[in-house]
């Protein structure tokens, strides 16, 4: 339509309001859990309002993490994805687990010189990213966990996981259910989720672990209803 590019110049305005807001309270980090782009295939014009709105954060030194969701991937792996062309241009750290023919996962460290890896340590916390496995997710959960604690046996743990959650997320396709989401509680400390758009938390006896804020913009008039929306802003205790 006529409107199409203002349209989605509102994203890249809305997510530069908030790598401003990063900036100015000089945050660790920025993690985004996947959906950076509506569609795999983007036009030129889109990515380069995704590099331009990055480069702040670069000129700053505050690293993006991202993984990537079901609407970045490219599911042809002869092609690249627009999240690994903003990887190897070094706008944002992309985060992949390894995966074997056995099925088992691992998160190998993060690489500055290949720009790839499945795990990166910023501010004594290490960042897992775990991208979209749709609807066997919830089955990779106990390797998720396990190849955490062997990769990291101490110390802080973060995992972005682009999924969602049944009964609390919008949409039922890439889901896991509540009780095959529990068991991340016991290798991380905070859980960064994604896939759906609407804002959610959930709580393991009370406590809360693992948190979706929403998009920071509608994608479609059936999410004006999905208050509030935007972003989390993280701490983590000093003395945990």
């Amino acid at each position: 339509s006529p409107a199409a590019a203002e349209r989605s110049h509102d994203f890249s305005t809305v997510l530069s309001s908030l790598f401003a807001r990063a900036i100015d309270e000089r945050l660790d980090a920025v993690v985004i859990s996947g959906d950076l782009f509506h569609d795999a295939e983007v036009q030129p014009r889109v990515f380069a309002e995704a590099v331009a709105t990055f480069a702040p954060l670069r000129e700053a030194a505050i690293p993006a993490i991202i993984v990537e969701g079901n609407h970045d991937w490219i599911h042809r792996r002869d092609r690249r994805s627009w999240i690994e062309a903003l990887a190897e241009m070094g706008y944002v750290a992309l985060l992949r687990p390894e995966t074997n023919e056995d099925g088992g996962i691992s998160f190998p460290e993060w690489s500055p010189a290949t720009r790839a890896g499945g795990r990166i340590e910023i501010d004594g916390v290490t960042f897992f990213g775990v991208g979209y496995f749709g609807a066997y997710a919830g089955a990779h959960v106990p390797r998720i966990v396990d190849a955490a604690v062997e990769a990291v046996p101490e110390g802080r743990r973060a995992l972005l996981f682009h999924v969602g959650v049944r009964t609390f997320s919008p949409n039922e396709v890439g889901c896991m259910s509540v009780d095959e989401a529990l068991p991340l509680a016991e290798a991380f400390g905070y859980v960064a989720l994604g896939h759906g758009h609407k804002p959610y938390v959930i709580d393991r006896e009370g406590v809360p672990f693992a948190f979706n804020p929403g998009s920071p913009e509608c994608v479609n008039f059936g999410e004006e209803t999905y208050r509030p929306k935007g972003a989390n802003l993280v701490t983590w205790n000093p003395c945990e």
